[in-house]
């Protein structure tokens, strides 16, 4: 069995959804399905966009009425908007940006995250000038600190003794708090205090409390995003 994705973009405002088909293998290569807007190539993706809503139905009907078609069953599209977080958050006006616009985008502020791993290397964290390298047998942790870092002037790696994880939640929670790319192309997707630093405290084992916040304290943090919830096996 073959399973092939429909995407279904509906318009602005609606929600994405994607059909799931499971086709059997000599389908795929005597027949495509077609029928107006709606086709299935034998690249096992069918793509539609500019849809109404009422094309979704029709749409998913054509599909499930072809005798290729053995299972199907919708599920959300997940996208990228955190460029839309900074008007949201201020005004919930689209492009209204009354914090910023008032001179306040954290200027000063080293903003305390307790998370996981942080990708430091990122866009909206590195400086091409300071490499971020953890210094082991410190106690509590290894642990980085440099407060001319453009962006990190600490990382505690608490959980797992490295820094610099690249798929980790802590970069997108740093990302929505303080992220700042050094690439102008990518300043939508920057953080609500942009500028403001970081001290990241890399979270994963438990009775931890304590020590978090005291090493945060050291570089002068007076706001802490402290993320927690994932379930720790030993």
């Amino acid at each position: 069995m073959v399973h092939l994705t429909l995407w279904f973009t509906l318009p602005c405002g609606s929600p994405y959804l994607a059909v799931h088909l499971t086709l059997r293998q000599s389908a795929l290569k005597s027949k495509a399905i077609s029928q107006g807007k709606f086709a299935a190539e034998h690249t096992g993706l069918i793509s539609l966009k500019g849809l109404k809503t009422s094309d979704l139905v029709t749409g998913a009907a054509v599909v499930n009425s072809q005798p290729e078609c053995s299972w199907m069953a919708p599920e959300p599209v997940y996208n990228v908007t955190n460029k839309y977080a900074k008007w949201i958050t201020q005004t919930g006006v689209p492009g209204k940006t009354a914090i910023w616009d008032r001179g306040l985008h954290g200027e000063g502020q080293i903003v305390g995250i307790a998370d996981s791993g942080l990708d430091h290397g990122s866009c909206f964290f590195n400086d091409a000038a300071k490499t971020v390298v953890v210094k082991t047998g410190v106690a509590g942790g290894p642990l980085f600190e440099d407060t001319t870092h453009r962006k990190i002037v600490q990382y505690r790696a608490f959980a797992d003794d490295v820094a610099g994880e690249t798929r980790d939640h802590g970069t997108h929670v740093a990302g929505s708090v303080g992220g700042h790319s050094v690439n102008p192309q990518e300043s939508p997707y920057n953080g609500m205090a942009y500028e403001a630093r970081l001290a990241f405290f890399d979270i994963g084992k438990p009775n931890q409390g304590e020590s978090l916040y005291s090493c945060a304290v050291v570089c002068t943090v007076r706001v802490n995003s402290s993320n927690r919830g994932a379930r720790y096996v030993q």
